[in-house]
């Protein structure tokens, strides 16, 4: 798999981190996109580029800006030449019940984890 590149948003934490880990194993190279957690992907991207060097590559974009998305596609696909797979993870987390999310929260949830 070592020629295939995979788009993973949302991919400095939690389980999508180790989703990525998982396929750069599996010999995948890795745009990992963020928005907030800067130094959890930095950090991740320095951990699989010393196993691999070059193998992973850092984007950010905050996950409303639809206007953007193309570009971050393109800018993915003109690492390597190609775009092969996607892992769409990004998404907003409010741990709030749900009788008491404002609307603002709700369209922030919506727009990130729908629109984008």
């Amino acid at each position: 798999m070592s020629d295939k590149v995979v788009l993973i948003t949302g991919a400095a934490r939690r389980f999508v981190a180790e989703i990525a880990r998982t396929l750069h194993g599996l010999g995948y190279r890795v745009v990992l996109h963020y928005h907030h957690s800067a130094a959890e992907a930095e950090q991740l991207a320095a951990e699989l580029n010393a196993s691999r060097p070059d193998s992973a590559h850092l984007y950010t974009l905050h996950p409303a800006a639809t206007d953007q998305l193309a570009d971050l596609v393109a800018s993915a696909t003109g690492l390597w030449g190609r775009l092969d797979g996607l892992v769409n993870n990004a998404s907003a987390f409010y741990p709030t019940p749900l009788d008491t999310v404002s609307e603002a929260q709700w369209d922030h949830i919506m727009v990130s984890n729908l629109t984008a």
